[in-house]
């Protein structure tokens, strides 16, 4: 998720447990999307209740523990504290991509929803497509609310701000965020709510709240936070829906896993994990015309068993993309998928050599 999460770090401050909770946090967000496939499709009906325990428990945390980790990967880039040269350009830059990104693949599976009406669950028509500057299509909404985020947190006064002033106040504005209901216009609801835990992958990285993400209140507030979303686990609501609570489930379940992932080397050097961590930007991006595209033609296919269904989806989302950013960068277009400012920057580069070279032989005929 995020050229916008994945790349804004050069490779060289990348930290292995990071892109290893990546690739975890990627692995969930492409299995909640398949459980939610299948229910919002009302597939296997006798396997509902395992579909809404999968989509309950990834929903508690899967979206707040991404913001958390691209609070990380903004701060690593392009935190107050690095002076090199050219600093403001590459966040500036990235910004644009992020914004570039929300709009070609919200254009994208727009397009693509209005195609195909009568296979998806969440139609939309070209309205929606002329609406996009203040009301995204699922689920590039995160790249909206990013963008935001990255310009807010790019304001010196408000990073500079002792953490010790500002947790407690994005902390009441995330219990309140469920409460503003804009129906997605503006994401204020994500907003609002996301804040503090992009702000918490900032100070992690800053070295503020460091007791907080030590082994013994990582793990009291990990239990506190599974113990109330187990009070509050039934059929007929979902707990990421419930608020305050769901402050609360997901803010503790984020920092046990940050501590788990930081301290313990078997779930922090995960190879497959850290490799899928460090390409989640193409997982995140495509992952949904496969789910939605494989929910429907595996039964064609005869295809019709639960556990393979679902798994095979998840197998399949999550490796396709991949193979999709393999097969891009050896064939040179990489950067036109995921990194389209980038693209337009070498595109616009290669037009002035060529219209330098133009002029140079242009005058070499002339002599």
């Amino acid at each position: 998720m995020t050229a916008a999460v994945n790349t804004a770090a050069t490779e060289h401050k990348r930290i292995k447990w990071i892109d290893s909770l990546k690739g975890f946090a990627t692995v969930c967000v492409v299995l909640g999307h398949v459980a939610d496939g299948y229910l919002s499709a009302g597939l296997f009906p006798e396997h509902r209740s395992v579909l809404d325990a999968v989509f309950n428990v990834i929903y508690l945390f899967h979206m707040p523990l991404f913001f958390v980790l691209s609070g990380m990967t903004f701060q690593t880039a392009y935190g107050f504290e690095i002076r090199e040269k050219g600093r403001t350009e590459r966040l500036r830059g990235q910004l644009i991509n992020i914004m570039l990104l929300y709009f070609f693949y919200c254009l994208l599976i727009g397009c693509f929803k209005i195609m195909f009406s009568g296979s998806v669950n969440k139609p939309v028509g070209v309205k929606d497509l002329l609406l996009l500057w203040g009301k995204p299509i699922y689920p590039y909404w995160y790249f909206y609310v990013l963008a935001v985020f990255y310009a807010v947190f790019s304001i010196k006064r408000v990073i500079c701000m002792k953490s010790a002033v500002l947790f407690p106040i994005l902390f009441c504005v995330s219990l309140a965020g469920t409460y503003a209901d804009t129906h997605d216009w503006f994401q204020v609801q994500h907003i609002l709510f996301n804040g503090l835990f992009f702000f918490l992958g900032v100070s992690y990285i800053k070295g503020d709240l460091t007791k907080l993400f030590s082994p013994a209140p990582a793990a009291a507030v990990f239990a506190v936070s599974c113990v109330t979303a187990a009070l509050f686990f039934d059929d007929s609501r979902y707990v990421y829906n419930v608020p305050l609570i769901n402050t609360v489930t997901a803010f503790g379940v984020s920092v046990g896993l940050i501590c788990l992932f930081s301290t313990i080397k078997i779930f922090g050097e995960m190879k497959l994990m850290t490799y899928i961590g460090r390409h989640c930007l193409e997982v995140y991006v495509l992952h949904c015309f496969l789910t939605a595209g494989n929910r429907a033609f595996f039964p064609k296919l005869g295809i019709n068993n639960f556990y393979i269904s679902v798994i095979l989806n998840l197998i399949i989302s999550t490796s396709l993309p991949l193979l999709f950013g393999i097969i891009t960068k050896k064939t040179g277009i990489y950067e036109l998928f995921f990194k389209p400012y980038g693209f337009l920057l070498s595109c616009r580069k290669k037009a002035a050599e060529k219209q330098n070279n133009q002029e140079q032989t242009t005058q070499q005929r002339k002599m």
